[in-house]
């Protein structure tokens, strides 16, 4: 608590975060929007592989019937989601730090 009234209540959280953004709030809010697209990418292998698997287990004994097609569908998914992923996360990095890089500078 300040002893007087002329003292500032330093600030926590969101509100401290965009002090220190300066006027390059929108890409703190920008950044954001890209992890959370970052974190749903990287469910995507997760499901792909889960149903290049029931595919597979789906004509089990007899493994001539797999649709090889859709299996490299599958893996083509996987690999797409996983490249999302890694490129929306660096997108975050680098626009969460830029303030950050453009001070040293």
């Amino acid at each position: 608590m300040p002893k007087n009234k002329t003292e500032a209540i330093p600030k926590k959280g969101m509100p401290s975060l965009f002090e220190l953004a300066g006027m390059h709030k929108g890409l703190v809010v920008f950044s954001g929007i890209l992890a959370v697209l970052s974190s749903a990418a990287s469910f995507v292998p997760y499901l792909a592989i889960y149903f290049l698997i029931r595919e597979i287990i789906a004509v089990f004994p007899n493994c001539a019937y797999v649709d090889a097609a859709r299996v490299m569908n599958y893996g083509l998914l996987a690999l797409i989601g996983g490249a999302a992923n890694v490129l929306f996360y660096f997108a975050t990095l680098v626009l969460s730090q830029y303030r950050g890089i453009r001070n040293l500078v």
